[in-house]
């Protein structure tokens, strides 16, 4: 219990309780910043629009298993004392997260041509309204 209270205490600046009294991230902190970054990226290559809640819970899951990831990757980058088989297994575990929303590495998430015509439509009617200057 006494390791657990130094841990919160190490992280205290990023996390908060919630009215229920579990643990929340700031969203302010980098780390908040960072895993709203990946999930807002997971739903956008899952085809964006409104998901599930279950999916919805799947990426924040997968987001915040790889934001640890990260930074216990760059702890180990900086030649901070890390338990590599605790890095190499948090990896796995956020590969396998981000694997079972069904998205493929390195996939460009493309806009459908209905998307790319109207994008390309609201460009040109901009430029016809703000005029030559």
């Amino acid at each position: 219990m006494e390791i657990a209270a130094r841990k919160l205490a190490d992280t205290a600046p990023m996390v908060r309780r919630s009215r229920a009294g579990s643990l929340r991230f700031d969203g302010r902190s980098r780390t908040a910043r960072r895993v709203k970054e990946l999930a807002a990226g997971y739903i956008a290559q899952l085809g964006g629009g409104d998901v599930d809640a279950a999916t919805l819970a799947a990426v924040k899951k997968a987001a915040e298993l790889v934001v640890v990831a990260e930074k216990l990757r760059g702890r180990a980058l900086r030649g901070e004392s890390i338990d590599l088989s605790e890095m190499v297994k948090v990896q796995g575990v956020a590969d396998r997260a981000v694997r079972a929303l069904g998205i493929k590495p390195g996939k460009p998430v493309l806009p459908s041509l209905a998307e790319h015509l109207a994008r390309c439509v609201a460009e040109r009617a901009g430029e016809r309204s703000s005029g030559p200057t």
